[in-house]
């Protein structure tokens, strides 16, 4: 998968562009961005249903498997953590744990048009710019909700092991309006939030003893561990990385 970093006005929003190659199956897990997909080649299912040639996915509480035709390639754009929602009427939490086609949040023939130019262009730094424009154009520039910023900062920073209630008291609210904010522009609750911080922290521990992964992850319940890791999955940790 080739990344390309975007335009200087969409960085503050967007991580990376990707290209994606087809043919064959793969698991899509868990993970703290939201991502957007502009298929402009060959056929996307998942089970058994053909995916949108456009469409988007919020952040999802369980992993997903998906087969692409040999000839399928996409463009993915990948979102930062709550920077999503400038570019979207609806709140991110709608779209939680759900792939829907981009015609449902954005008006189809806006979108049919920009997928006949995805179409003719000539090669994948002409559709990434396309992409870019497409982007652009939707974007509704806006400070983004400070409280909301400081969460994810603070959360970041403790790798997902902080509670909702120390949370809300750094940030000096109680917890049910910055659930009700954060999930509006991130698209979680902060508690599953801080869940798929926790996910992404123990993958980065392959190569570690699994006891090791859960405690640096902040587990220091065994059953809690293969529980939640099992959730996002579909696997126990053994099972997982023994496969990987």
């Amino acid at each position: 998968m080739t990344t390309v970093t975007p335009c200087p006005a969409l960085r503050p929003y967007i991580s990376r562009f990707a290209i994606s190659p087809g043919g064959g199956m793969y698991r899509v897990l868990p993970d703290t961005e939201l991502v957007m997909g502009f298929q402009y080649r060959g056929r996307l299912e998942t089970g058994a249903t053909t995916l949108a040639t456009a469409g988007i996915t919020g952040l999802l509480q369980e992993a997903r498997t998906f087969t692409a035709s040999a000839d399928a390639r996409s463009i993915l754009v990948y979102f930062k953590p709550g920077r999503a929602a400038p570019f979207f009427e609806q709140p991110m939490h709608e779209l939680h744990n759900q792939s829907l086609a981009i015609d449902e949040l954005w008006a189809p023939a806006a979108v049919r048009s920009f997928e006949d130019r995805l179409l003719g262009a000539i090669d994948d730094t002409a559709r990434i710019r396309l992409v870019e424009s497409f982007l652009l154009e939707r974007l509704r520039e806006r400070a983004p909700d400070p409280m909301v910023t400081e969460a994810l900062t603070l959360m970041a920073a403790a790798k997902g092991q902080l509670r909702v209630s120390a949370l809300a008291e750094a940030l000096h609210t109680s917890a049910s309006p910055l659930e009700k904010r954060f999930r509006r522009e991130v698209g979680a609750t902060p508690k599953q939030f801080a869940s798929l911080l926790r996910f992404r922290e123990i993958l980065k521990q392959r190569g570690s003893s699994l006891t090791a992964a859960a405690y640096e992850a902040g587990y220091f319940d065994q059953a809690h561990f293969i529980r939640d890791f099992k959730a996002f999955t579909g696997e126990t940790p053994g099972a997982f990385f023994k496969a990987d």
